[in-house]
């Protein structure tokens, strides 16, 4: 395959887009593996494979996309788009392994697929579309078809298969060509042009003015930390939701004047303010960008996910929350074009280490029209298609297909297992059935749990009657026996802070050690008056592994109560915070405020004290 950097001739380049530019940036952080569209297309009848690679050429020469590289000038660390002439995609051809043959058809094209995810793009090959066709048997065919999402979002793949078969009917004699359509390069200029001209300073206070909250904040139970420098690695579980539910939501939100889209987002946001508690919810909505009759046949990277909010409280009833989220989306569109990640980064609160993507997204595809194409005695059946051009820890994508709902849960592999995921995708498919019957209802009241977790939460996970091991009988050696087991999954969850079985743990020791030195230890009691915080939970593990029994004083109780206990214990320590101070009635006890002298703490020792 030929680059575009060794032909003769100086190439003209150009600008990348809004879309492109935060991608290029996301892959030096992240690595490009992740970051490709890519589908599979099933196609039955008898196949001109020649036939078929001139219809392929042909449609790469109708879209410049088709045929760009992406090069770097020295100097430069953004690279400019680079049309090429004349470009041939990469063609792959293989017969289906004895092995595979009697598998599953969709869980063949899932493990293709995988394999196809591999191989890292060569920016600066003339052309960047990757095909492999499988012959499955004489008259079924299975193609590949892999991009960079520099040059494809999910819009491109559906009107990419589309035109394949149109060219091939073409070409074989019975459709007609496709017409010249709109390129990416005009859609490129127009967006930067739009961002520097000075109608864009209202669109640009339009995002500024919104008020953005933590987005450290958006963790569901059970996130993980991730190690540094792990790159973003996505995956997806798909599920199934009952046939006959899509006809009954489309009844329920035809009611209230939304679509089903409005509905199922409602219902994820919901889900998500359930487990978060957050009561301002920002929830990636995924628009396509070609909003426009001129842009309709653009194909290239166009989409884009922006911030749709909605507020939560105690008594908001789920068909409040309806109107509120189909108004936002409405209003988001309108000022799409506007959206830019370098504006906002200032306007989020980086002291968190906040990174600048929406944690949670949702996506609604309706694929009944694009799934099939019949063309030239061939139907082409798109089988399975992503697109992941941004980051995200939690995306989920509802696709209609004909009269079928399916939920794709994306998540990053990195904070979540895929049990977690399991158990999300039954909360969701639950509050879902909840909410179309019953709407009306106070969105904090609908269900999550289905009769199976409600079963095993309430029946088999109390079955706790279970012999331990001599040596594990005290509290914090059964804590140390789970941090073992378990040290990076989350111990501890408090007001959006959250710390693993490892991180509490050596947090604990700490502590257990600073108290030995103080001369706490078997045998002593220690006071601990601390307002409800994750460093009370500290302080109560950290005092019994140095060997000490502790007091817990309530610092809502009376002075006089608060007095009495001091004086009754005769404790020789007591641990507080420093708000606390001016309202305790100290005497001779020493006082450690744990949170104004954690630094004197975290010099100790991380090991476990082993105190008999």
């Amino acid at each position: 395959m030929q680059k575009a950097s060794e032909l003769k001739e100086v190439v003209e380049g150009y600008r990348l887009s809004p879309q492109q530019k935060r991608l290029w940036g996301l892959q030096q952080d992240d690595g490009q593996m992740a970051y490709r569209a890519r589908c599979a297309v099933l196609i039955e009848g008898q196949l001109d494979v020649r036939t078929f690679e001139d219809a392929v050429h042909e449609v790469v020469m109708q879209h410049e996309i088709l045929r760009t590289s992406f090069l770097r000038q020295p100097g430069m660390k953004i690279p400019l788009q680079v049309i090429n002439p004349q470009a041939r995609p990469s063609w792959q051809y293989r017969k289906l392994p004895e092995a595979s043959a009697q598998r599953p058809l969709d869980a063949l094209v899932e493990e293709l697929l995988r394999e196809e995810t591999r191989a890292p793009f060569d920016f600066s090959l003339d052309s960047l579309l990757q095909l492999s066709l499988l012959s499955l048997s004489g008259e079924t065919h299975l193609l590949l078809v892999t991009l960079p999402a520099l040059c494809a979002d999910t819009v491109t793949l559906r009107k990419l298969v589309r035109e394949l078969s149109s060219s091939y009917a073409a070409r074989a004699g019975g459709g007609e060509a496709s017409e010249e359509a709109a390129q990416y390069l005009q859609f490129s200029e127009w967006q930067n042009e739009l961002l520097e001209g000075e109608e864009a300073l209202a669109g640009r206070a339009y995002w500024l003015d919104q008020e953005w909250p933590s987005l450290s904040l958006f963790k569901i139970p059970f996130e993980r930390k991730p190690s540094d420098h792990a790159e973003f690695n996505p995956a997806t579980l798909a599920s199934l939701i009952e046939d006959e539910r899509l006809a009954q939501l489309r009844l329920v939100a035809g009611r209230y004047g939304v679509t089903v889209e409005t509905f199922l987002m409602t219902c994820w946001q919901t889900l998500l303010w359930r487990l978060t508690e957050q009561s301002e919810m920002l929830t990636g909505k995924l628009y396509d960008g070609r909003r426009f009759e001129e842009l309709e046949g653009v194909l290239g990277l166009c989409s884009r996910w922006l911030p749709v909010r909605c507020s939560f409280k105690e008594e908001s009833r789920f068909s409040d929350l309806l109107k509120q989220v189909h108004a936002a989306a409405r209003e988001v569109e309108e000022w799409q074009e506007y959206f830019s990640w370098d504006d906002i980064a200032g306007a989020l609160d980086s002291t968190d280490g906040v990174e600048s993507f929406l944690p949670f997204c949702f996506e609604w595809r309706e694929d009944a029209e694009a799934a099939q194409q019949s063309a030239g005695g061939l139907t082409f059946s798109l089988r399975s298609q992503d697109a992941c051009f941004d980051r995200f820890k939690l995306k989920l994508a509802c696709v209609s297909e004909g009269q079928a709902l399916k939920a794709e849960f994306n998540y990053d592999a990195l904070l979540y297992d895929a049990l977690t995921i399991e158990r999300l995708a039954r909360c969701f498919s639950t509050l879902v059935e909840s909410a179309a019957r019953n709407p009306e209802t106070v969105a904090g009241e609908l269900s999550l749990l289905s009769e199976s977790d409600r079963e095993q939460i309430e029946i088999e996970w109390n079955r706790t009657g279970v012999e331990h091991a001599p040596e594990a009988r005290t509290l914090h050696g059964l804590f140390e026996a789970q941090v073992e087991r378990t040290p990076e999954s989350v111990a501890l969850i408090f007001a959006g802070e959250q710390l693993t079985y490892d991180e509490l743990n050596r947090r604990a020791n700490q502590l257990a050690h600073h108290l030995r030195r103080r001369g706490i230890g078997p045998d002593a009691l220690v006071n601990i008056c601390m307002e409800r915080s994750a460093l009370m939970v500290v302080a109560l593990l950290g005092t019994l592994k140095a060997g000490a029994a502790y007091v817990p004083i309530d610092p809502e109780y009376p002075r006089e109560r608060v007095a009495f206990l001091l004086s009754d214990t005769n404790a020789p320590s007591l641990l507080t915070q420093r708000r606390l101070m001016d309202e305790l009635p100290l005497g001779p006890t020493s006082v450690l405020c744990l949170d104004d002298e954690w630094e004197s703490v975290a010099v100790e020792s991380t090991s476990n004290p082993n105190i008999e």
